[in-house]
């Protein structure tokens, strides 16, 4: 059966064909841009991300694969595809929900204003993102690039919201797997297996869990829950934890030698203690989702 055309009831008015790309360039990456939109009949700006199917073609189609088959609010919304060739350039062209930089701002963007959050507040969009990451793991994607570049904050109830899958990984993947090879870890107090390892690195290594950046081979399902610390740790302090660092190398030095993940300021007990266990140095200590999840709603709950 064919994925369904879009991820939310709500915008099943909105059909690709009836909409029409712009000249407003929203924003340019390695791979490809995003161009503002506009759902003509509704008159509802949208966001299409263009990519060149002959350099990227791996990345759109794990896009297309987990924004056609997944419904949540706090992932980005997707309204349908289109593919054209002009001059013999096969593009590809995903439409999805505009993000306004006003009312929806990326994370790196309040980062570099410096602009934090209470400890409840952000623990509250942080449940959000977990709630939105288990269910993505449910089924059976992982996301593997989570900064905050690719999570948007509504200013409006503090909402956040997911996006960029291009370097997602499917279950599915798992068989054949070239990219996998055993793990020779100890039994793990994670709970995500540990008899299978990926050793490509995706990501950006200021944001890499320290089993990729010094390519130890990774659980792709661990390594996001260190990517919702690194945006926990965004959130509470305006920075990340390697911010500081200039190089590569420098920072696979420092990363190396690194036990437990500092923080500028002490903050509660209870939020240090989540900090921890989602930034685990070492993987097999690194709490799971549901753990996190637990911990975070006892801390609400003695807040409310």
């Amino acid at each position: 059966m064919p994925p369904n055309p879009t991820n939310s009831s709500s915008s099943s008015a909105i059909q690709a064909r009836d909409i029409r790309v712009t000249s407003v360039v929203l924003g340019k990456g390695i791979t490809g841009s995003v161009r503002k939109a506009i759902h003509t009949p509704t008159r509802t700006p949208v966001a299409t991300k263009i990519l060149n199917l002959a350099t990227t073609t791996p990345e759109y189609d794990m896009e297309l694969k987990v924004l056609s088959t997944v419904d949540h609010p706090n992932i980005v919304k997707f309204y349908g595809k289109n593919e054209v060739v002009a001059a013999g350039i096969r593009t590809g062209m995903l439409h999805m929900e505009l993000l306004d930089k006003e009312t929806t701002p990326s994370l790196f963007s309040l980062i570099e204003r410096n602009h934090t959050l209470d400890e409840t507040q952000a623990l509250r969009v942080t449940l959000k993102l977990i709630e939105a990451l288990s269910y993505l793991h449910e089924k059976g994607y992982a996301h593997r690039d989570l900064k905050p570049e690719n999570c948007c904050l509504r200013l409006a109830d503090c909402s956040p919201v997911l996006f960029d899958f291009g370097l997602a990984f499917t279950r599915e993947e798992i068989s054949p797997a070239p990219l996998a090879l055993p793990s020779t870890s100890p039994a793990s107090t994670s709970e995500y297996p540990t008899d299978l390892k990926l050793v490509d690195s995706v990501g950006s290594p200021l944001y890499m869990a320290p089993e990729v950046l010094l390519g130890k081979g990774y659980d792709p399902f661990s390594i996001d829950i260190w990517g919702i610390g690194i945006l926990l740790y965004g959130m509470l302090y305006g920075c990340t934890p390697y911010s500081h660092v200039d190089s590569l190398e420098q920072l696979r030095e420092l990363v190396a030698h690194t036990t437990k993940i500092p923080t500028p300021r002490e903050p509660s007990a209870g939020v240090q203690e989540l900090l921890d266990g989602m930034l685990a140095v070492d993987p097999s200590q690194r709490w799971g989702l549901p753990r996190a999840k637990a911990h975070i709603e006892l801390l609400l709950s003695e807040i409310a």
